[in-house]
């Protein structure tokens, strides 16, 4: 057993703006069709996937809980979402998804109570995942691994009734974070938090592959998806200080964040303009060709609803424009 320590860090659980729990499951072993056993509504196709469907995401939580002795320990970790990502591919690996996944994957936060976890931020880091055997061989990703042991670049070997695999490795100090191996049905799991270490001594696999693992009462693994807040956008108005009734006159939005273009309404005395209306902006840009309809003073302002949900909309202070007869009026 690794040496385990309750308190040693006090460091706050892995945190975006928004976590989303979308899979999670208590079993350590598939069923006997070699498929996940997933807590209700938390499975594939179950309502916390489905509610999520379409929503965009910019991290993935991996939260692996073990309770051992009556302690309960957990790593939790999130990294940035992989190009391509979707929900399909965030599920335990099984005998229907046949998930086949080794990524590297880059930002990695790590927090955990376990005593041999290296916990912190690091750059990259790399997921295994697949339900079927694998062999020490390594696969040409970059970093290498040993192709003498089981560690974080081992090859998957597709097959029946395999022993099973998810990982998640820290590249920096090439340390194993988490492991859940074996989950084969009426197998016994291999589970680990950091290096494999049994006994005082660090085991000959670092990935607990083939090793006693960590032994617990209570297991629980879930994933999360994670939105990360908006950010803020800007927009300022440019327009006449005088401007002549029903005769045409131009109002130029000028958008201050870079990626922020989206649809701009220009509003007179709290009134939307006509033909002003979502206005899309170019290049930061959006423009109102302007007839005003009533004289004397008005208080112009804009509105910007950015295309992209990585934007918050943003109003325009108020601009001030005097709206005087036209010249020869009868």
């Amino acid at each position: 057993m690794a040496t385990l320590a309750a308190s040693l860090f006090s460091i706050e659980p892995a945190h975006a703006t928004s976590w989303t729990l979308i899979y999670q499951t208590t079993n350590t072993q598939r069923d006997s069709n070699q498929n996940t056993i997933y807590s209700a509504g938390y499975g594939a196709g179950g309502a916390a996937q489905t509610a999520a469907a379409g929503q965009s995401f910019s991290q993935i939580r991996w939260r692996m809980e073990l309770t051992i002795g009556g302690t309960l320990y957990y790593v939790d970790a999130y990294f940035d979402k992989w190009a391509g990502a979707t929900l399909a591919d965030l599920q335990f690996p099984d005998y229907t998804n046949l998930l086949n996944m080794q990524k590297n994957v880059t930002n990695i936060v790590v927090t955990s109570n376990y005593s041999t976890v290296k916990t912190g931020n690091y750059a990259l880091g790399r997921i295994e995942v697949w339900p079927y055997n694998y062999s020490q061989a390594t696969t040409g990703i970059t970093p290498a691994g040993s192709g003498g042991v089981f560690d974080f670049d081992d090859s998957a070997a597709p097959g029946q009734n395999g022993h099973g695999t998810f990982q998640l490795h820290n590249l920096t100090d090439t340390q194993t974070i988490l492991a859940w191996n074996r989950s084969r049905y009426a197998d016994t799991a291999e589970l680990g938090f950091g290096p494999c270490k049994v006994g005082g001594n660090f085991c000959t696999n670092p990935d607990w592959t083939l090793e006693s693992g960590l032994v617990a009462s209570a297991f629980k693994f879930q994933v999360f998806i994670g939105t990360t807040a908006p950010s803020e956008s800007s927009i300022n108005i440019s327009a006449p200080t005088s401007a002549t009734y029903r005769s045409t006159s131009t109002i130029t939005a000028n958008l201050g964040v870079a990626g922020s273009d989206g649809k701009v309404t220009f509003y007179q005395n709290g009134k939307k303009i006509a033909g002003c209306i979502n206005v899309l902006s170019s290049s930061l840009v959006a423009t109102c060709n302007w007839r005003p309809t009533v004289r004397g003073f008005s208080k112009i302002y804009a509105v910007l609803t950015p295309t992209s949900s990585g934007f918050l909309p943003s109003t325009s202070s108020l601009a001030q424009s005097f709206i005087k007869n036209r010249s020869g009026l009868r």
